[in-house]
This record gives C-alpha cells, structure tokens and sequence, in this order.
C-alpha cells in the first residue's frame, strides 16, 4: 500500500506542473518553483516556449546529483495562452520517458527527489488544472534501507472522460520495517472510468516474510474498484467506499521457517511422518464504506491450506457474518475453522471483538478428533476458551476434555492419559510466559493414564487422578530462548495405581503427593521435590504398605535419574486373609543414583515397641534387587512385647511370652516371579510362654537358633535343633526335651525328634508330620523304659509303692488346639509288682469278703505281665484299662497262699485329678467296691485266681 501510496503522490507531483505556469515561462522561475515546492537540487532546460505550448528536457532533482530521485526526458504542455492566463490551465500534459524513485527511510517516512511526503487532502479545490494527460514510459524505483524495487508506470487519461494507466513492479529483494519482498513482480492495470470509479486488477507474485514466518510462491489475482478518483486527484475530501477481490492461486508456507508452525508441528509423530509444508489457496472478498471495512469469504472460492502429509484447513463464514469486520467503533473477527486429515480431524469458531482502544474479548470452541504436536498425539479433544487480548498478554478460561495418546517431557514418557478440567490461563507472548491455575475447588481430573521412562524398565499406571494446584500458580510455562521449561506446584491423588520397577510391583491407592516439579527443556531437565501421606499400596501381591508420611526429591534428565526420599512413618502388613507375620510400623530412607535405589529402615509394632532395622538396594535397570532385615535381641515380657505383636497366629495359642528372642530376615528378587526368594532365621534364649494351645498348659525354657530356607512358605535349612527346659501338658509335665524338627516348606512340621527324660525312661514323638494351618494332627507319643518306682513315687499316694518297666505307644489326636489320647498302649517290660497297703485296704474288710481279697491280693501283686489301655482327652475324662497277670498273695484257712490272678482296674476319671493322691485313693476304693458287689465268689479266685474286673465309673 505505501508502495502505491507513493506513486500516487509522483503522479499528483507532475500532474501538478500546470501550476508551473503561473509563473514566467523561464527555467529559472521553474527551478525556484521546485525548491519552493520542497525539491532539491531542481535542474531542467526549456527547448520550446510559445503562446501555446511549453517543452522541457533534462528535468531532474534530487539529494543527490548523480543520483536524482526524479529525471524527465522530457516534458511539456499545450494550452490556449487566454485560459492559461485567466483561467490558469493547460490543455494537455505530455511526459515523457523517465524515472521517479521513492526512498523509504528506516522509520517508514518516505520522499521523493528530496519532498517528504504527506497526508493530503482537508480542503476543496476548482478541479485539475489541465484537460488531458498523457506519461510515456516512466521507471519507478523504491529504495529502503535494504533492497530496492523497480517499476513502470504508463497511460493516460482526461478528467472529463477518464482514462487508463499500466503498472508492474519487481524486486528481487525489498525489507520495509521488518518485512521483506523476495522475488516479487506485480502486473495491474487502474482504469479510472468517467463516472468517477477507479478499477484495478491485475496478478501479483512474490515471496513474502515476516517475523512470524515465511510465505514463498505466493501467486494472488486482485480486482477492486472504489469511487472517487476524481475527488481524491483533486484533493477533495469525501467518504471512500470501494470492494475488492483477491483470489489466492497459490501460496506456500514452510513450517520450518516459521517459529509458531515449528514448535507445533515440526517433530514427527510417532508411526507418522513430519510437516513440512503448508499450500494456501482460496478468495476473499473485501468492502469499504462509511469508514467500515468488512471483510468476507468467498463460497465458491473457499480459503483453504493443505499440509504435504495430507492435513486440509478450510476457513468459512460464522452464519452470515463477514470474516472481519472494521469501523472507527469496534473490530470483530468470526469464522468456522474446519481441519481434515489421518492426524487430526478438528472443528473451530471463533468470535473475538474489541471496541476500538480497549481490549479484544474472544469466545472460541474446538472439538478434535486427533492431534499430532511435536511431542504430543491427541485423541478426541474438546476444548472451550473465553477472555481478553490485551497487546501480547491473553487472559482466558478454558474447559479440557481430551485424550492425551502419547507425549513425551524429556525421558518421561505419557500414555492413555483421559484429562478433563477448567482452567485459568495468563500469558505474556512479549515475555514468552504462561500460567495455568484452576479456580479453587477445581482440579485436573485424570480418569487414567500411564507413564514410562526410556530406557527404564519402569511403568506407572493410575486411575481416577487429581492434580491440584496448591497455593499459588499450578503450571508456569515459558519459551523463552534462554530458559525454556515449565514449573508445576500443586497436589496429586488418585484412587487405584500400579508401580512396576522390573519385576517390582506395586499397586493400590497411592498416597497424596504435595510436590513442586521444575523442568528444563533445553537440558531435558526435571526436578521435583515434595511430600507424601496416606495411600494403602500391596508390594507383589504379598506386603501392604498404608498410613505413608514422607519426603522426597526427584531428579531425571537425558542420561539418567536419581533422588532421595526419607520415610517417617510406614505400617506394612502382610497380604493374606491369615496373616503369618504382624503389622509393623516402618520408618526410613532411600536414594536413588546410578539406576540403583538404595534403602534403610527401622520397624517397630503399632505400639511403638522396637522389632529391628534393615537395609536393601534395587537396580531398576536389572529389576533385581535385595534386602536384610535384623531384629537383634527382642524382650518379651507379660503386659509388653509377645509373639503375637510378631506373628497373629500365636495369638491365643502362644501367651504371656518372657525371654529373649530375635529373628532375621532376607529378601531377594528379579525380574521374574521365581526370582523372589526369602531366607531367614529365628535365635531362642530361654524364652517361656503358655502353650502353644490349650493342649499345652506351659513352655519353659526355649533355646536354640532354626534357620530358614524360605519365609513364604516356611522351610527351614534341613533338620533344626532347640532345646526345651519344661513342656506341661497338665497330665504330662515334661522336662528337659530336645527337638529335631523341619518345615519343609508344604504347610507342614515335621518331627524328626521330640523328647523328653520321664520316670527313667523316654517319652518323645518320632518322624512324624503335622500341618500348620490348624488341621487335625495325629502324632505317635512313644513312651520306653518308664520305671513304675519313679512313676508311683511322683503320684505320690500313701501307701502305694511297685516296680517295673514300661513302654509303648499313646496316639494323640490334636483337634481345635486340644490333645486327646486314642487307644494308647503300655506294656510292662518283665515282670513287676504292684503293693498298696494303705486306709483303703484296712477298711475293706468291712465291705465284705470279696473286697477283703480284692485288697489282699494288692497287698503284694507280682506280674509277669501288665497291659495298660488309654482312651481320652489330656484335659477331660480318661478311660484307662489295666489287666494284670501274676500272682497274688491272699489268705486261705488262716494261711496266706500265692495264687495266680488276672486282675483287672477299669478306672474313668479326669486325668489330672487321677493323678492326685486323693482322687486316686478315692477311685479305687469305688472301683474294688463296685465290683465286688457284681463279682463272683472268693472260693473261685483262691482256686482259678482273682479275675477283679471293676466296671466303668
């Protein structure tokens, strides 16, 4: 437009020469008319001067001389010597060949041959003082700071009929004011009809550049027409109104030449191919009138751009509103922008207006069904924005919903990410800046997504997220050259999540992370740094980790990454429905560097009480990984620390533990499930407790160290060895007792051995198995070589005293924590003798003669053999069978004669009250009474011996 400006301006210059004639027809009256007008440096030759007609050549001016910026071949007039002398005009102008250039200083101010150039018009004028005009060949120049353009200029015309003029113009290179013409060329013709309306059209083709970016190949057909050139020649002020049409041929755009299209497009998606350029074509249509300008598309000529990957825009109308719209009042932009192709398939409006000096306010709607950034591929998108423009600063809300396929922040790598939110967006373009917030109360709601790192066996899944911001700016961006990155403060939740770490494993609700996140795009730099609390997480489907509290600092940048993070608190459980080990409460911390994660930690019980600490590392490149764990001596005491604050399952079975006692534990894995294995060991010194079970009334006195193979299941490291000082089972109290026992890993116990010393003999369980989830347990209990003098000795009842030996086997059957003895079995090794002489034998005589010999003969009762039968529960009734076979000695006729005898006790009485002296006085004298009331005669046993067979009390 200044370009045309300009030569406009030339043309009003010569056109104005007929005021030259007002002077005196000299050179030198005309060269000082040129420098009055402003002109430096005016030099011309008059050839011919006459009553009708005046002829120059040579007509040049300008700052410089061997340059001149106006040089006329020739020039010169005819007129009719009476109108040029009252009338003051000329019949006809006729210029020559020649040259005008137009220099265009850095400012943008222009001047020609010296003459700055000025807005003209304010006033009315009698018309154009000349009746024709006519320019032959004239050269037109434009000269800037950098560059230069040339042109030519022809025609003529006449005010009264109007008239016709030429123009093309060409520059290999032009910069005006940051802009730049490359390659340029321009062929119109301005027609200036009689009616006064002016028309051009012509073709224009050019490359063309911008701080924002390149067009190259730019071919456009303009045709416009507007009215008056008769006012505006002669500097008449009136209203302007005028049309145009422009019809764009073509016009390429290379996205790397331009910064915007690069940044958004110029990385390849993934699987895709990078844009590299988009082709413009279409029309527009434009109208000028009453100082409005308006602004319209075309229908059948639709503005479209076309990417070479395949993507199509096309720009239409909003309703029947025009594209833009402009008046002294108030500018308005609208329009529907719609976006085809295999990477994005997207509808826009738009409607921003401002009143003239105030701010724009715009109202815009997107909706996508793909998106390919330079770093990021989006699903379907809908997005919403309303606010203000005021200079580079935007202001507005804007309403998410998206699917984010894939993005990439440096190594982090983001996937199936679904976001919905509303946000409040401040930018500065001047300062490159961007700030992102939700209103309060308003989060980033991410219903899932997932994250990797390259080059990291590290995958990170979730489900129902919130980030929130905290107190101040959620996301700061900036694209500054110097320092381009974002920051992030705020607040993440989610409901479900899974970390896996290798072969690592972790999934549940994570706790809320607190945290501020620094990235630095140019050294693919991020650094976070926040806190943790709450969550309950399960660690490779076996541990559960809830109540977290922490911190941590997070470092990761193009090579590798690394942080620390300190634990306050932890309470960590096993996941099982039948937990084998207890909660405890774990405190510690850990760090990262050189793909390696680097742990310590302390445990203690819910309670507070002290279980140990333990260290560990995990190589997230390998996904294998170790830790230790070491109780050191652990006191037990009543009211205090107890197996059951270790293990629940002791949990009435184990009670009111005292001693010391102290467990290790290790931990290793891979990437593979059979890569996780557990070891371990457990140190007893002198640790008592009641129990296990009701089947045990106590334990004293456990010592000795089991080592474990495997934690989960328990297996132990071959045959172990511990020792007993005391197990009571109420009616068996056993002392000083060894096992050797196994768990090999199938739910189960195995006894190699369990014995004890009782009543000079043995009595112990041998090579037998037992399962450990609370089943039904059948055990042989072998007693050997019990001495019956030790044996009668410890019950201890007043008068009753015998030798012998005894072995054999009692069967326990263990059920619901309780013992109980099926059909055990005693037998005496070699013969024996049985005597009671106590209260109850000297009252028997009483009772009559059948007891009188029932307790004669156990006076002195010598066996050969005795078979001892026991049926019943250890803590309840026992039916026990004895049958002796011997002799007896009784009296007969005033004679004690020894007789042969098969003596028989059934006794059906509580085991521990058996085993009293009182309660085993009393069942025996019951025992020989009742069956001596049911027995037959003595005769019959002095003869055929004493069959005394009591019945079942």
């Amino acid at each position: 437009m200044r370009f045309l400006a300009g030569l406009i301006l030339v043309l009003a210059i010569l056109l104005g020469a007929a005021y030259f004639f007002r002077e005196p027809l000299t050179g030198l009256a005309l060269r000082s008319a040129l420098a009055s007008a402003g002109v430096e440096n005016p030099s011309l030759a008059v050839t011919d001067v006459s009553l009708t007609r005046l002829a120059l050549k040579d007509v040049s001016a300008g700052p410089k001389k061997d340059k001149p910026g106006l040089a006329l071949q020739t020039a010169e007039a005819g007129y009719d010597w009476r109108s040029l002398l009252f009338d003051r005009r000329v019949s006809n102008i006729a210029i020559g060949d020649g040259s005008v250039s137009l220099d265009i200083a850095a400012d943008g101010s222009m001047s020609i041959a010296g003459m700055k150039l000025a807005p003209t018009g304010g006033g009315e004028t009698k018309g154009l003082p000349f009746d024709s005009l006519s320019i032959g060949d004239l050269a037109l120049s434009v000269r800037a700071p950098e560059g230069e353009a040339q042109g030519h200029l022809s025609g003529g015309f006449e005010p009264k009929n109007g008239g016709a003029f030429n123009i093309t113009g060409e520059t290999a290179l032009l910069v005006i004011r940051g802009y730049r013409l490359e390659d340029a060329k321009v062929d119109g013709a301005l027609t200036l009809s009689a009616d006064g309306e002016a028309t051009f059209q012509g073709d224009v083709a050019a490359d063309i550049g911008a701080p924002q970016g390149v067009v190259r190949g730019l071919v456009m057909e303009a045709k416009g027409e507007g009215a008056s050139w008769r006012d505006a020649l002669a500097g008449k002020k009136s209203d302007f109104s005028g049309s145009a049409t422009l019809n764009l041929l073509s016009a390429d755009i290379p996205i790397e030449e331009s910064p915007y299209l690069s940044a958004l497009f110029g990385a390849p998606p993934e699987g895709g191919k990078a844009m590299k350029l988009i082709s413009l074509k279409g029309g527009l249509f434009a109208r000028y009138q009453d100082d409005a300008l308006a602004i319209e598309a075309r229908p059948e000529a639709p503005l479209r751009a076309e990417a070479d990957r395949g993507d199509a825009l096309a720009l239409s109308a909003l309703g029947e509103a025009p594209l833009y719209e402009l008046s002294p009042e108030l500018e308005r932009l609208r329009g529907v922008l719609s976006v085809s192709g295999d990477l994005l398939t997207a509808g826009m409006t738009l409607s921003a207006e401002h009143a003239i000096g105030s701010p724009w306010e715009f109202n815009a709607a997107i909706a996508s069904e793909g998106q390919t950034f330079q770093s990021a591929t989006l699903g379907s998108t809908k997005l919403s924005a309303t606010g203000t423009v005021t200079g580079q600063n935007v202001d507005a809300d804007l309403v998410i919903a998206t699917l984010v396929k894939t993005a990439t922040v440096g190594r982090l790598h983001i996937g199936d990410a679904n976001i919905a939110t509303t946000l409040r967006i401040e930018s500065d373009f001047a300062a490159r800046t961007l700030n992102a917030s939700n209103h309060e109360g308003q989060c980033i709601d991410i219903s899932r997504a997932r994250l990797t790192l390259e080059g990291q066996d590290t995958d990170i899944r979730f489900t129902d997220g919130a980030l929130c911001r905290a107190n101040g700016v959620l996301i700061a961006a900036r694209w500054t050259e110097d320092a381009p990155g974002a920051d992030v403060t705020g607040r993440f939740s989610a409901r479900n999540a899974s970390l896996s770490l290798a072969k690592t494993r972790f999934v549940g609700a994570p706790p809320d992370i607190d945290f501020t996140a620094t990235y630095d795009a140019k050294r693919q730099h991020t650094l976070a740094t926040g806190t943790f609390a709450g969550g309950r997480i399960i660690l490779n489907d076996t541990l559960i980790g809830t109540e977290s509290n922490g911190a941590f600092t997070y470092e990761l940048d193009r090579e590798k990454m690394g942080g620390e993070a300190s634990l306050e608190r932890v309470r960590i459980a096993q996941n099982s429905k039948l937990p084998q080990v207890a909660p405890i409460i774990a405190s510690g911390a850990a760090r990262l560097a050189d793909d390696k994660i680097a742990f310590s930690y302390d445990a203690e019980t819910p309670r507070g009480a002290p279980l140990g600490s333990g260290e560990g590392v995990h190589d997230i490149v390998s996904g294998a990984g170790k830790t230790d764990f070491h109780s050191g001596d652990l006191l037990f005491a009543p009211r205090a620390l107890q197996p059951e604050s270790i293990v629940p399952a002791f949990r009435g079975i184990v009670t009111d533990a005292k001693g010391a006692a102290g467990f290790d534990a290790s931990f290793r894995w891979g990437r593979n499930p059979g890569d996780f294995t557990t070891s371990g060991g457990v140190s007893f010194d002198g640790l008592s407790f009641l129990g296990p079970g009701r089947a045990i009334t106590a334990t004293n006195g456990v010592t000795g160290d089991v080592r474990l193979k495997s934690l989960w299941p328990v297996e132990t490291d071959g045959v172990q060895s511990i020792s007993v000082e005391r197990l009571d089972m109420d009616a068996l109290a056993l002392e000083t007792g060894e096992f050797d026992f196994a768990f090999p890993g199938d739910d189960t116990l195995y006894i190699e051995r369990a014995e004890f010393p009782w009543f000079g003999g043995l009595i112990g369980v041998y090579e037998t198995s037992a399962a450990l989830n609370g089943a039904e347990a059948d055990i042989s209990l072998r007693a050997e070589n019990i001495d019956i003098t030790q044996l009668l000795e410890f019950i201890n009842v007043s008068g009753l005293e015998g030798e012998g030996v005894l072995s054999g086997v009692l069967p326990l059957k263990i059920e619901g924590g309780k013992a109980r003895i099926e059909n055990g079995e005693l037998h005496s090794i070699g013969p024996g003798a049985i005597r009671y002489n106590g209260q109850v034998s000297d009252a028997a005589g009483q009772k009559g003669q059948q007891a009188q010999v029932a307790f004669e003969i156990l006076r002195d009762l010598r066996y050969n053999k005795l078979a001892v039968t026991i049926d019943g529960p250890l803590d309840g009734s026992i039916d026990f069978n004895m049958v002796f076979e011997g002799t007896g000695n009784v009296p007969v006729n005033k004679q004690r004669v020894r007789v042969p005898v098969v003596y028989r006790i059934n006794v059906d009485a509580a085991l521990l009250e058996l085993l009293s002296q009182a309660s085993l006085t009393r069942n025996v004298q019951l025992q020989i009474q009742r069956g001596l009331q049911q027995s037959g005669s003595g005769a019959e046993a002095e003869e055929e011996g004493a069959d005394a067979s009591p019945p079942t009390q």
